[in-house]
């Protein structure tokens, strides 16, 4: 089915706000199922890891549809857990997205969990499913504007080495002037 969610788990390491928490949220509209630790994910499930060397494109795609996607849900003042998977074979990093949600808003890099799940699932060609997942939020939509120039580039993007050229490109061109 074309609408259909790849499995979404999180690992929630209880750092944060829980009334600010995006991943209790989506576990509560049941679009993601909570994981005690990385190894009660299915082995080949992408880990989402921000200190990863490896880019997720849409080459991930069917990894993703068959085995889905992990996010760590931990504290973004205190990253060292992540230290310890930035090498593991299935970890992949986003490329450039900003923040749309009110603690971190216009931040590059520093994504709530149902931003970095709606950022993994537009860079492997499944916008509408991000724009679900996105609808919980009162900020949903503005992560969408605020990102509109990067998500219809990275949809255009073949793999990871146009991901890296894009994000580049970006980078240069509106971040350092």
């Amino acid at each position: 089915m074309v609408n259909e969610l790849p499995p979404l788990y999180v690992w929630h390491l209880h750092e944060c706000d829980p009334h600010k928490c995006t991943s209790i949220k989506l576990k509560k509209h049941g679009f993601v199922k909570f994981i005690p630790s990385l190894k009660y994910a299915n082995k080949s499930s992408i880990v989402l890891n921000p200190l990863s060397n490896k880019v997720l494109s849409v080459t991930d795609k069917s990894m993703v549809e068959k085995w889905g996607l992990v996010v760590i849900d931990c504290s973004w003042k205190d990253t060292t857990i992540l230290d310890k998977f930035k090498n593991i074979n299935m970890g992949r990093r986003l490329p450039l997205f900003f923040a749309a949600n009110p603690t971190n808003y216009a931040k590059p890099y520093i994504l709530s969990s149902v931003e970095a799940f709606a950022s993994a699932l537009i860079i492997i060609g499944k916008l509408n499913l991000a724009v679900r997942l996105l609808s919980l939020f009162k900020w949903g939509e503005t992560f969408l504007s605020l990102n509109k120039l990067l998500i219809d580039s990275y949809l255009k993007a073949r793999d990871e080495f146009e991901i890296r050229r894009i994000e580049e490109e970006f980078y240069r061109h509106y971040i350092i002037k």
